[in-house]
Order: C-alpha cells, then sequence, then structure tokens
C-alpha cells in the first residue's frame, strides 16, 4: 500500500518537473529504485507487471533506454526522449555497448560526434558490427582511402550512409569523378545531403553519362554538381527537359553557352522564365534584345525585379545610355550599382569634361576590368591633370558603398559632375 502511494507519488513528481534535467535524472533514478523495491517485495507480480508496463510510457525498457543514452553517448534529456521513441524495441545494451566500442575504437569518432551521430540516427545502435558497420566501414577505409578524421565527418553529416547497399561503388564513382580527392567528394557531399541518397545506376550515372553526351566536361558536371544542388540527382526525364529547352533557346549542345545557360535555366521554370522576360521587356527591352542579351549573359535573369529598375533608371536616365546599347552588353546590369558602376560613370563623366582622351573611352571596357586595373588606366595617369582624382573616386566609392563619410568641399562638388 505504501509503496503504490510512493510510485504515485514519484510518478506525479516526474511529470511535474520534466523540464530540469538535474531533477529529471535524479527522479528517473528513484523511480528506477522504487520498481526494483517492488519487484523484491511481491516477486508473484512481477510477471504480471512487466506485461502491464508495455502501454506504460515508463516502461522498465523504455526508461533504461532513455537513461542510456544521455550517460552513454552523451545526449541531452530533450534529445534522448525524443531519439529513445525509436529505440522501443532496444531491450539490453549489449549491442549499442558493442556499437559504441567499435565507433570509438575502430573509427576514432570522438564523444561529441557520437552524440551528434546518435542524435540523428537512433537506430545505428541496432546496426550488427561484424555483419554492418565493420565490413563496409574498413571498405571505406582500405578501398577508398577514408582517414579517422574523414569517416567522422562522412558519418555525421551523412547518418544514413551506412544504410546505402550501393555506398562503396557510389563513393568511388563520386570521388573519381571528383578528381580523385577525398576532399573535394566530402565537400560536395556536405553541399548536397541528398547527393549520397541517389541511387547509383538509376540516377546518378544515366545523367552524368547524358551531360557527357551534350559535351559538357567532367570538370563542368562536379561544378553542376556543387553549385547547383540537386540538379545531378534529379529524375534522368527532368535533366533531358532542361537540355532540351537550353537547346531550344538558341544554345547548341558542347558550346560554352550551353554549359552557361543550363547552368541558370536549372533554377527556372517555363513559367519563372517567362515572368523575367516580361520584366525586362516592360523595362524597355524589345523580346529580340532581351533574348539576344540573355544568350550572351545567362545570369541576366537572376537579377531581382528591385535591382534590375534600380540599374535601369541610373543607366538611362543618368548615365546617359540607350537600351540598344546596353542589351548589346547585359554584363553591364550584373555589376554592383553601388561599388562600381555609379562611381566609375562618376570617373569617366569627369574625366569628359576636362577633355581628357581617357573619358570617351567604350564605358563598358571601363567597367569590365578589375579594380586595380581600372585604377591603373583611368585614375593615376590623369592625377596631375585633375588634382584629387583618386581621393575623389575613393570617396565616390564610399558614398554609395557605407553611407556619407567625410569628404572636401572640392571632391564633393567633382562628385556632382
Amino acid at each position: 500500500m505504501m509503496l503504490s502511494l510512493l510510485e504515485k507519488k514519484l510518478h506525479h513528481l516526474f511529470h511535474l518537473h520534466s523540464s530540469s534535467s538535474s531533477s529529471r535524472n535524479s527522479l528517473l533514478l528513484l523511480l528506477r529504485f522504487s520498481t526494483t523495491l517492488q519487484t523484491l517485495q511481491n516477486p508473484s507480480s512481477s510477471s504480471s507487471s512487466s506485461s502491464s508496463s508495455s502501454s506504460s510510457p515508463l516502461q522498465s525498457a523504455h526508461f533504461m533506454v532513455e537513461e542510456y543514452l544521455i550517460n552513454k553517448c552523451g545526449l541531452s534529456p530533450d534529445k534522448a526522449l525524443k531519439a529513445s521513441k525509436d529505440l522501443t524495441h532496444l531491450k539490453s545494451p549489449s549491442n549499442p555497448d558493442s556499437v559504441l566500442l567499435f565507433l570509438r575504437r575502430r573509427c576514432g569518432l570522438s564523444d561529441p560526434d557520437i552524440a551528434a551521430l546518435v542524435s540523428r540516427r537512433p537506430d545505428f545502435l541496432c546496426f550488427n558490427v561484424e555483419k554492418t558497420l565493420k565490413p563496409k566501414l574498413e571498405s571505406l577505409q582500405q578501398d577508398l582511402g577514408f582517414t579517422p578524421p574523414e569517416l567522422v565527418r562522412l558519418l555525421s553529416q551523412n547518418p544514413n550512409a551506412l544504410c546505402y547497399l550501393d555506398l562503396g561503388p557510389k563513393l568511388d564513382f563520386l570521388k573519381t569523378l571528383l578528381g580523385g580527392s577525398n576532399e573535394n567528394l566530402l565537400k560536395a557531399l556536405e553541399k548536397d545531403l541528398f547527393l549520397l541518397g541517389a541511387n547509383l545506376h538509376k540516377t546518378l550515372l544515366p545523367n552524368v553519362s547524358f551531360l557527357r553526351h551534350c559535351g559538357v566536361s567532367d570538370s563542368r558536371i562536379t561544378k553542376l554538381m556543387t553549385q547547383k544542388r540537386g540538379f545531378v540527382t534529379k529524375n534522368p526525364a527532368e535533366v533531358e527537359a532542361v537540355v532540351a529547352w537550353t537547346e531550344e533557346l538558341g544554345a547548341p549542345r558542347g558550346s560554352t553557352m550551353f554549359y552557361h545557360m543550363l547552368q541558370t535555366l536549372v533554377c527556372f521554370t517555363r513559367a519563372t522564365f517567362e515572368a523575367k522576360c516580361q520584366l525586362w521587356t516592360g523595362l524597355g527591352m524589345s523580346g529580340a534584345e532581351f533574348m539576344a542579351a540573355f544568350r550572351r549573359h545567362p545570369a541576366l535573369i537572376h537579377l531581382s525585379e528591385g535591382n534590375a529598375r534600380r540599374k535601369v533608371e541610373f543607366l538611362l536616365k543618368e548615365a546617359g545610355f540607350e537600351m540598344p546599347y546596353l542589351a548589346r552588353r547585359p554584363g553591364m546590369f550584373t555589376y554592383s550599382l553601388e561599388r562600381r558602376v555609379r562611381p566609375r560613370s562618376f570617373v569617366l563623366r569627369l574625366l569628359k569634361r576636362e577633355g581628357l582622351p581617357r573619358g570617351e573611352l567604350d564605358v563598358f571596357n571601363a567597367m569590365s576590368i578589375v579594380e586595380e586595373r581600372f585604377i591603373d588606366k583611368f585614375v593615376s595617369p590623369n592625377e596631375e591633370k585633375v588634382p584629387d582624382l583618386r581621393e575623389a573616386y575613393l570617396a565616390a566609392c564610399a558614398v554609395m558603398h557605407h553611407g556619407m563619410p567625410i569628404v572636401s568641399k572640392q571632391n564633393m562638388l567633382m562628385m556632382n559632375v
């Protein structure tokens, strides 16, 4: 009778203090003690109580799993509670102990590595060491040359890795495609967590083979793999559809244009592409000019509507360009308005006002070169004829990028050319 009341009280306290980690651990020990004491006092009831406890959230097996996850795997009480729901069938620590021993001694995983791994894949503790873990991990080390730290990276980022039947051949294929480097392989897997889950024979091999047939080099395929996550793991029919669309828009297979256009169209549907076309025609391009601009510089359609409008407004109204000129040089729209286009336009207008020959050069050439080259070509040679030109240019860059710094009155007047 007294024991029953004690156990009810402990159950009440357990639920009352479940949010506190220290209180929760103490109460877990008290509950375990009360259950053991009850069994000693009434042995005949042990079988019936064990059967009835299977429906209780505090059943012995469930409780022991949660405690094991906290004490042996390093999980927090909250994560242990969540993970234990996937391990209700676990009745003994024997197999988990073998797994943890193998991961620590054979694979070199640290306690934080193990905690992260078990938190993401609790059933990792149920793998058979001799039949599953040892053969696959030894294959990774012996056949693919994975070091213990590399195994840690692989398993921490891809806790499902050992569940794939074609793990070895898939990693071997990807490693070869990525230049034979485990570092490149791990970086690719970290960037695209779906890459390792793709079917080797139904997805990866057909897509890579098809892209090669289209004239895309392995180096560019790897760029597609790492920069456009999910593309090479798409259904082969979807990859073929994007390739057909790329050709439809005027890019022949094997050309540089084909690769860059393909890389862009991967991110769009026909509907979103049409919306971009309408945006640019609304800003003053004809349909033909937009398509010509897109073929020259596919990244043009990555610009947001607001960004595109600001650049068009400046280039047409303030810089004095005409749309046909800009449509033939779409790269102008992809440069930073604040850090490049405005400050350099200011320098060119100033040189032109002073009658210096550099001011008459093609603006696109001035916009397309790197910063150091621009200063060497347009600023430094004219500093004697235009005093404080360098200071004024750097001030213009600062004004556009960071707000209004302290600038001399003379330079402020120069910036208003």
